[in-house]
């Protein structure tokens, strides 16, 4: 959004120099058609880019500045609602950012929201993605089917959604390390592992 902020400022600034001469005009009119050519080019990238790749620069933009980040996350409220969850992601950390404003100087404090509001204009890209086939989606909203999906585990090994074929059922918990939150509930799901264990869970 910035560079297409910026590209339709230098076009009013173009514009107003062409009123100047017929010959600038003809410059402007050269530059209107470059501008225009990579605003369509800088909107056609941004339609092919996957939730995957939109993905990565939003943990690129928090991996930038991840020290301030770890103290956002380590402050959160872990208590989240369904509510707070279909919510842009954008959104949920500019609020957490300013629930823990006192942490940091003005420019942590500005960067952090600059950080934010990329975010929040990446998941609106995310967004409008077109949706995945609705037979499967609804059976994945349904819970009726756990998602496939291949991954790596902490040893660094391949390790798929045939992990769970032999349980009665799966408890999945999100997290990552930088979430204090989330790493002090660790011996807490442990407990919880072995007793789930014994009914046939994991």
């Amino acid at each position: 959004m910035k560079r297409i902020a910026a590209i339709l400022t230098s076009m009013v600034l173009v514009f107003s120099l062409a009123a100047c001469g017929s010959q600038q005009a003809g410059t402007a009119a050269g530059s209107e058609a470059a501008s225009a050519a990579q605003t369509s080019e800088a909107a056609s990238t941004a339609q092919t880019k996957t939730e995957e790749q939109l993905l990565a620069e939003e943990n690129d933009i928090l991996g930038a500045n991840d020290e301030l980040w770890e103290k956002v996350f380590a402050s959160m409220d872990k208590n989240v609602t369904q509510t707070t969850l279909s919510n842009n992601y954008g959104d949920f950390l500019m609020s957490a950012v300013d629930n823990a404003k006192d942490q940091f100087t003005e420019e942590e404090y500005a960067s952090l929201k600059a950080d934010a509001d990329k975010i929040r204009e990446i998941e609106n890209q995310i967004a409008a993605l077109p949706q995945e086939d609705a037979a499967s989606q609804s059976a994945a909203e349904n819970g009726s089917t756990f998602p496939q999906f291949e991954g790596k585990d902490l040893d660094g090994n391949s390790v798929d959604s045939s992990l769970f074929a032999n349980n009665a059922f799966t408890v999945v918990n999100f997290w990552f390390s930088g979430c204090k939150p989330c790493v002090d509930e660790m011996d807490d799901l442990d407990a919880l592992n072995q007793r789930i264990k014994e009914q046939g869970g994991e």
